[in-house]
């Protein structure tokens, strides 16, 4: 079983209250979105919505799962965006507020090294917030004194 793609699928479908809906928020036929969550029940062992005609009503147990699949699918979103910047060799860095040929210069230095620099814009605390909770892999922060 695809964890992330069930989790996806319950979290589209609470959200928007039934099956057909929430498979058409994620772009697939609604029997996939059911085959996903009849997995996802079975590897957990309780229904996760209770059925009707009206649409589909969280359990107690889907409510208790509800925020780890949430965060689950911010994860997976997460780990394949990281994926794909691996893949493109993109950096994002945090930058002073400057002028565009200036971010112009540092992108094309860093085309030069097969680099993409994706240029993000900040005041210094903000530069060393994105750094530390890894928004950015290089901030441009004043030197310290010694």
């Amino acid at each position: 079983m695809d964890v992330l793609a069930a989790a996806r699928a319950f979290v589209s479908v609470s959200a928007r209250g039934g099956f057909t809906d929430g498979a058409a928020a994620l772009r697939i036929p609604q029997s996939v979105a059911s085959r996903r969550i009849a997995a996802l029940e079975r590897q957990v062992g309780s229904p996760l919505f209770d059925r009707s005609r009206r649409g589909a009503a969280l359990t107690p147990a889907g409510e208790g799962l509800l925020p780890v699949a949430r965060r689950l699918v911010e994860l997976g979103d997460e780990f394949l965006l990281v994926a794909e910047q691996g893949r493109r060799r993109t950096v994002r860095i945090a930058v002073p507020r400057t002028s565009i040929p200036a971010l112009a210069r540092i992108a094309a230095a860093g085309l030069q090294h097969d680099l993409t620099l994706e240029c993000v814009e900040g005041d210094v605390p903000q530069r060393g917030r994105m750094l530390g909770d890894r928004v950015v892999a290089v901030a441009v922060l004043p030197a310290r004194g010694g």
